[in-house]
């Protein structure tokens, strides 16, 4: 490009010496240095001279007059002489660690030289840093590429050098369209800056750097990553990050599940306690009023009062048994059960609950399974619901009920469950009332959780109806929006073999 005799390509090794990387043929042939020959395409040299200005400087340098130069200190014995001099320093994240250097050329070096010579190093840096770099990863490659966690190694420009398949698979694109590119482009301007650019420039900095970001997929929606950022050094410090990437979505999901079964088992041994001590001094209560009252008379007017205190007893009797059913120490009489029986046979009591605003619906698939559950426990279960329901609907709606057969592998009902039966009856209880945000719908069966005024819930209701559901190895899917309405999904297992069938 620039007529020069000859010229050189070399960096500064780990002994604060000079090493060429590569030599031009002219430049071999004209070298005379003692040495030089055995020691092939390598020659460590001191750091002094004029080419070693652009190493100490460095800054590109153009030199007409090397021997008149301020920086001139000859030549070597057998180095062929110098007549003119460009040379243009090598370059990663702002440090000096090699340069490319021409000589001798016929006429002086222009700007125009420089500039080419410029453009030169920083192309061959990176020709450089991403050999290294795939150089480096390759015998780990398929270590790499055949992990689940999502790999990226990104140089000190934040451009992506390497990416395993897991990270194109979840990216949802191709190697070629990720390769080169910033990690601004591909992670997008928002999440670069305030999430990721900070931990980046941490871990140039020599920091093992962990933390956890979300990302929204087209097809998956939001999931949340684990995110380990860990320096690959080289003899000037931090060249690239590797990146380690987990999907740590379901596992939120199952931690979070396993909080919440912690917590209500606890408090369900709280309400059982309560519940038994409770309990006996309401059987106190109920055999002394029932004396009282065959002892005053209808005619007393004493009566009234006794009556009041005969409402609140049973109510309190209600409350206890909740109070039990929620603690699992109420004693239950598993039997094969034909739901759809036990729905009809309390339609008219349902009714009553829920008012003449609400008009109630029920589609009962005529070839429903049959389900193994205490019948006092679907009384309990379906009363609870349609009482909420009705609730959610002061100024009237549609109270639907519902059962169907559903055949459901099992990876498609709790991931927390290595075995799950795939035969399940659902029972699907919804209301076009006024719905529930996300934040209320997480703690929806929280013990003692209401969203009604004081005196109108306790806020045991839904946590009974999720008690009895857990308890026959079932699961719950509540689906709720503001404005639009609440839907109770409840899977039962279906019995396996015909039995009897108590309906009672």
């Amino acid at each position: 490009m620039t007529g020069s005799a000859f010229g050189f390509v070399g960096e500064i090794n780990e002994r604060g010496l000079f090493d060429t990387m590569a030599i031009s043929n002219p430049g071999w042939d004209a070298c005379k240095m003692p040495g030089s020959k055995a020691a092939k395409s390598i020659i460590n040299m001191a750091l002094r001279g004029i080419w070693a200005g652009v190493l100490k400087r460095g800054e590109s340098m153009m030199v007409h007059d090397p021997s008149s130069h301020t920086d001139s200190a000859g030549v070597p014995e057998g180095h062929p002489p110098i007549t003119g001099f460009l040379g243009a320093p090598l370059k990663e994240g702002g440090r000096t660690f090699g340069m490319i250097a021409l000589a001798n050329k016929k006429t002086h070096y222009t700007t125009s030289d420089r500039k080419a010579v410029e453009d030169l190093s920083i192309s061959f840096v990176e020709t450089l840093m991403r050999h290294r770099a795939e150089s480096r990863l390759r015998r780990y490659r398929k270590a790499v590429e055949s992990s689940r966690e999502l790999i990226a190694v990104v140089d000190r420009k934040y451009r992506y050098q390497l990416v395993n398949h897991a990270f194109l698979a979840q990216w949802k694109s191709k190697r070629e369209l990720i390769i080169g590119r910033s990690v601004e482009e591909v992670l997008g301007r928002e999440v670069f800056e305030h999430t990721v650019r900070s931990h980046l420039d941490a871990c140039f900095k020599g920091e093992d750097v962990s933390f956890e970001m979300q990302r929204e997929y087209p097809e998956m929606g939001v999931r949340d990553l684990e995110v380990n950022y860990f320096p690959i050094r080289d003899d000037g410090g931090v060249t690239q990050i590797v990146a380690v990437m987990r999907d740590v979505t379901e596992q939120k999901l199952l931690e979070a599940r396993l909080r919440q079964s912690q917590k209500m088992e606890a408090v369900g041994r709280l309400a059982g306690g309560v519940a038994h001590d409770f309990n006996s001094l309401l059987t106190s209560i109920i055999g002394f009023s029932d004396v009282v009252k065959m002892k005053m008379g209808r005619d007393n007017p004493l009566c009234e009062y006794m009556e009041e205190i005969r409402k609140a007893r049973d109510k309190a009797a209600a409350l206890t048994r909740q109070l039990l059913a929620f603690s699992r120490k109420e004693t239950v009489q598993p039997r094969v059960v034909d739901l759809n029986f036990r729905i009809t046979d309390a339609l008219k009591m349902l009714e009553r609950l829920i008012g003449d605003d609400v008009r109630m619906v029920t589609r009962l698939d005529p070839d429903l399974w049959k389900v193994k559950i205490d019948p006092g426990q679907v009384d309990q279960m379906v009363m609870n619901l349609v009482v909420n329901a009705g609730d959610a609907m002061p100024t009237g709606g549609t109270l639907t009920l519902e059962t169907a057969n559903k055949d459901l592998a099992t990876f498609f009902i709790d991931r927390e469950a290595e075995q799950r039966p795939k035969r399940y009856v659902i029972l699907v209880v919804s209301d076009t009332g006024m719905g529930m945000d996300e934040e209320t719908l997480s703690h929806i069966f929280e013990p003692f959780f209401t969203t009604k005024g004081i005196g109108k819930g306790t806020g045991l209701g839904l946590s009974t109806v999720y008690g009895v559901v857990k308890q026959n190895n079932g699961f719950i899917r509540p689906v709720s929006e503001e404005g639009k309405g609440t839907t109770f999904n409840i899977y039962l297992p279906a019995v396996e073999e015909e039995k009897l069938i108590v309906n009672s």
